[in-house]
């Protein structure tokens, strides 16, 4: 990560494409509310982002350690288009 993020030790990049959910760059297809095969849930009654929260936010929140929020753009600064 360092590598990647830090503008001294590495070669600084202040962006990221990091998908939440299910996505073509996933380790594995998964989605956040996954049932059985033939199994629906139209309450969203087992929806849970635990997936991401293990697994995609801790390498997010070291990649902002690396980088100010000022600088990192994140969704909620990036303008989509």
């Amino acid at each position: 990560m360092r590598k990647l993020f830090d503008p001294n030790a590495g070669i600084g990049l202040s962006f990221i494409r990091n998908p939440m959910g299910g996505s073509d760059l996933a380790r594995f297809s998964y989605s956040y509310d996954d049932m059985p095969a033939g199994q629906t849930d139209p309450t969203l009654s087992r929806f849970s982002i635990a997936h991401d929260l293990t697994d995609v936010m801790p390498l997010t929140r070291q990649a902002l350690q690396l980088w100010s929020l000022s600088t990192m753009e994140t969704a909620g600064t990036a303008r989509w288009t």
